[in-house]
């Protein structure tokens, strides 16, 4: 087995600064620490309209900064750290980080008479991933119409891909105690399903098989007495045979260099290989 304890500590940025945000400042990063996600804090569903903050001077519930839109029954309740009643960027906070703090991988062969088994896999600890994946396949029922322009260039996004969601835990009436928003808040202002907030970050951990190969060797005397060959040896190739994580998403794997998970992503594919060796 082999393996790499990773500590990332940013020395320097640019201009000297002690802060730099990147990627629509989604990634923060401080001079004496590293890089973490920068996002919303996500405080658990709004249940019922009674639970939205009211500003008390104003009379006017907690909205979104950027469109006004008021949060309702349905929306996910995110924390105003500020106080003001207007969730934005000013109530950005430090997340997890997508830097893994353990990689390495393992191998062996076990034998056992004229029978051998070796396998090969790989490990990688305590990285934290956004399983933007899931907050795609939710948002893309709150634009039924493909009105919206999430990627920023002017124009509708398109045609979306809308995955069967019955397996997730969304807020209905009859489900007010739902771990994420309403899907089906139709064109909502409020932006409850945003990739960038804490309730779609979850630990990356995994343990992956690569390989388990089984194999036989054939007694060489009973080959020589019977077949005439010096050699033979059948196998049993399973290729990415196990993966034990508590991620959520397709793969932890495949996820981009900032630990995002993207509804692209597939799973690696399972391959089964028979195969022999002979020697004349």
């Amino acid at each position: 087995m082999n393996g790499s304890a990773i500590r990332q500590i940013i020395r320097r940025l640019p201009g000297n600064a002690l802060v730099w945000f990147s990627d629509g400042r989604s990634v923060i990063s401080r001079v004496g620490g590293g890089q973490n996600n920068f996002l919303l804090v996500s405080d658990g569903v709004f249940a019922n309209g009674a639970d939205v903050p009211v500003d008390p001077v104003t009379g006017l519930a907690l909205r979104n900064g950027y469109t006004t839109s008021y949060f309702q029954a349905g929306d996910m309740h995110f924390r105003d750290v500020d106080g003001n009643y207007v969730i934005d960027g000013n109530d950005m906070q430090v997340g997890g980080k997508f830097e893994p703090i353990f990689t390495g991988g393992f191998g062996g062969t076990i034998m056992y008479k004229n029978f051998n088994l070796t396998i090969s896999g790989a490990v990688l600890f305590d990285r934290t991933l956004r399983n933007n994946a899931l907050s795609q396949r939710l948002r893309n029922y709150q634009d039924p119409l493909e009105m919206l322009d999430e990627n920023g260039d002017g124009s509708p996004d398109g045609p979306a891909t809308y995955v069967d969601i019955s397996d997730v835990d969304y807020y209905t009436l009859n489900r007010p105690n739902a771990k994420y928003p309403n899907p089906f808040l139709v064109n909502t202002g409020t932006n409850s399903l945003r990739d960038a907030q804490t309730l779609f970050e979850e630990d990356g951990s995994y343990i992956k098989f690569n390989t388990f190969i089984l194999g036989y060797n054939f007694n060489k005397g009973w080959l020589d007495r019977h077949l005439k060959l010096r050699n033979a040896r059948l196998y049993f190739t399973v290729k990415n045979p196990l993966l034990l994580s508590g991620y959520s998403g397709p793969n932890p794997e495949t996820v981009n260099s900032l630990g995002r998970d993207y509804l692209g992503n597939y799973p690696n594919t399972r391959a089964y290989t028979i195969g022999a060796n002979i020697e004349f």
